[in-house]
């Protein structure tokens, strides 16, 4: 008897499907009897499914004549990542075996590391005016489970912005990059830049990405942006005084103390200048 294990894909990543093919042969000169192949999966693949009678880790096959092959595949998913996984069969029978050295097959998958980046952009103001300073806020965080390593944030300043300072957790940003050699799982680092506004008015759009030689599963959460709406003077002080227009308006039609006239100021007038003459006429008569 003679066994030969094979693989594919021999370099998959980890929750890739596997396909393991296993080939038994009978190379005489007589029947085998009772043949039996082994097959435990070792830790990082689970079983999904094979197109043949498969079960706690053993394949019956039964008897074999002279010169027959049985074929049986089982595919496994990888659990694993950052690992070298081997996978062994050997078969058995009853009938006498002169030789036992091709009894035994296996192959090997290598699962290579991986790390979920993530990256969030944050601003500390969503409108502002020219000359003005604007404080971005990129946070970038390693999800795991394997360390991350050339790590590169696309940090590029779009028109309307120039640099004042720069500074980072880890790494060093240049030229609208910023380079970190590695970053472990669950590590989370940020970089701020302090940046002035030099346009009148406008809408800035300051997107991120961040890529890495390690392998990332999940490349939704690898971009990010943050929005300004850039507003001039001369807006806001038209916005003001159109404000205060309606304020005065809404006062003038609603007010319950508007004055209204509540005699003849001829009269007044009049009596005003009697009282006079009066008090004249009294003190010459004194």
């Amino acid at each position: 008897m003679s066994i030969e294990k094979t693989v594919s894909p021999h370099y998959p990543k980890m929750n890739d499907v596997v396909t393991w093919t296993i080939t038994v042969t009978n190379n005489g000169p007589d029947r085998a009897i009772n043949v039996v192949v082994y097959d435990v999966l070792p830790k990082g693949l689970e079983l999904i499914e094979s197109d043949g009678v498969f079960s706690d880790n053993m394949w019956y096959i039964g008897n074999l004549a002279n010169g027959d092959t049985a074929v049986l595949n089982i595919k496994t998913r990888v659990l694993l990542s950052n690992a070298v996984i081997t996978n062994v069969a050997n078969v058995t029978s009853d009938t006498y075996d002169i030789n036992l050295t091709n009894n035994v097959g296996n192959d090997t998958i290598v699962v290579p590391p991986q790390a979920d980046l993530s990256i969030v952009k944050d601003v500390n103001a969503v409108k502002a005016g020219i000359y003005d300073m604007l404080v971005w806020t990129i946070t970038l965080s390693n999800n795991g489970p394997d360390t991350a390593e050339n790590i590169v944030v696309k940090e590029i300043l779009p028109l309307g912005l120039k640099l004042l300072s720069a500074e980072a957790d880890a790494g060093s940003y240049s030229d609208g990059i910023w380079r970190i050699d590695s970053l472990n799982n669950g590590d989370v680092v940020t970089l701020k830049l302090v940046t002035e506004v030099t346009i009148l008015n406008g809408t800035i759009t300051n997107i991120v990405n961040v890529e890495s030689s390690t392998y990332d599963p999940n490349k939704d959460n690898n971009n990010a942006a943050a929005v300004v709406n850039i507003i001039s003077n001369e807006t806001e002080s038209n916005e003001t005084e159109s404000n205060d227009t309606v304020i005065k308006e809404s006062v003038s039609s609603s007010s319950p103390l508007a004055l209204y006239p509540t005699a003849n100021p001829f009269a007044i007038i009049i009596l005003a200048l009697l009282s006079i003459v009066f008090v004249r006429l009294r003190r010459i008569k004194l």
